[in-house]
């Protein structure tokens, strides 16, 4: 009878072990080793690794520009205090769009490397053992060639095992049919509300990274598989962010319907550079603001007169061809 029970014990156990996870890690020596126990009795085709980019595999080398500088940009355009009041405290724009132009801009001219080169040898590894890996950006596609510029001046090529671009990728920038999110993708009302997928906006995947614009990595991570057709056994997410971390646990966790095989999915929270983000938080933020205003703003602000000058020209010769 003791070897009845402790057999289904360890039955029991071993079906815990292989479920679903989340874990907070603080290099990519813990993700390895955490790796490799949760995919030991799995085949290479049967993984999908799925990685962040900003933060993750790249990050800045200092922090203007930096996932952390562009989260408090963000909550101060954002936030309800007057235009006056978020231009003393170093705002950079005073909306939305403005502070995009003007991280694309960084993005454009600052230059990244990997928060640890162990992460680049990682990669090539699984790699060569013809894992799909893939990275997850909350970049919007107009960023894309700065991002591919970083990656791989870091050492990184994300096209070698990634899903092939197909005809639908050039097609729409859309990610999805909002009229398909229930019929095709199974997602129920509930989810379509909490996950924010009433109004899509631009999203391609390009040479291995799929460029979300801040959209549910969750959400889109699992549109994009679906309309792959790809059914991976276990799917590996790794992130700084634990809202994006959340994010795909939730949308892969949940009661979902339709017919998406839905993997066994671990996520890993990254937080090699914790340290970093909480120290540049919790400062003045003065050097930051001097180097953009004294240094970075007047190049912003030359070129964005270029452009100014560039479309009215344009704009001119356009009617005078018309005229003509």
């Amino acid at each position: 009878m003791i070897f009845r029970v402790l057999g289904f014990l360890f039955f029991f156990l071993s079906l815990v072990a292989s479920a679903s996870q989340q874990f907070d890690i603080k290099s990519i020596d813990q993700f390895e080793q955490i790796f490799v126990e949760l995919t030991t009795n799995y085949k290479s085709d049967e993984i999908l690794v799925v990685m962040d980019i900003d933060n993750t595999l790249v990050t800045m080398d200092g922090e203007l520009g930096s996932d952390q500088w562009w989260n408090w940009q963000e909550a101060m355009v954002l936030g309800s205090e007057g235009d006056d009041y978020k231009q003393r405290h170093g705002a950079v724009a005073l909306s939305f769009d403005g502070l995009l132009s003007v991280q694309g801009f960084l993005y454009d001219v600052l230059p990244m490397h990997a928060p640890e080169p162990k992460t680049i040898e990682l990669i090539r590894r699984l790699q060569d053992d013809g894992v799909m890996v893939i990275g997850l950006t909350s970049r919007g596609p107009e960023f894309k060639s700065p991002a591919f510029r970083e990656l791989y001046k870091a050492g990184y090529n994300l096209l070698r095992t990634a899903s092939p671009i197909e005809e639908r990728d050039y097609l729409s920038m859309m990610p999805y049919n909002v009229r398909e999110l229930q019929s095709k993708y199974g997602f129920t009302l509930r989810q379509i509300a909490d996950y924010k997928l009433n109004k899509p906006r631009p999203a391609v995947y390009r040479d291995g990274v799929f460029f979300t614009s801040g959209q549910h990595k969750g959400a889109l991570l699992k549109i994009w598989m679906q309309d792959r057709q790809l059914s991976p056994k276990v799917v590996i997410f790794m992130d700084d962010q634990v809202k994006n971390t959340n994010r795909v646990w939730e949308a892969f966790t949940a009661q979902y319907g339709g017919e998406l095989f839905v993997p066994e999915v671990n996520t890993f929270r990254y937080g090699f550079l914790d340290k970093r983000v909480e120290a540049f938080n919790e400062i003045s933020k003065q050097d930051v603001i001097q180097l953009w205003e004294r240094v970075y703003r007047p190049v912003f602000e030359q070129q964005l007169n270029i452009m100014k000058r560039n479309l009215t020209d344009e704009v001119y010769n356009f009617e005078a061809a018309v005229d003509f």
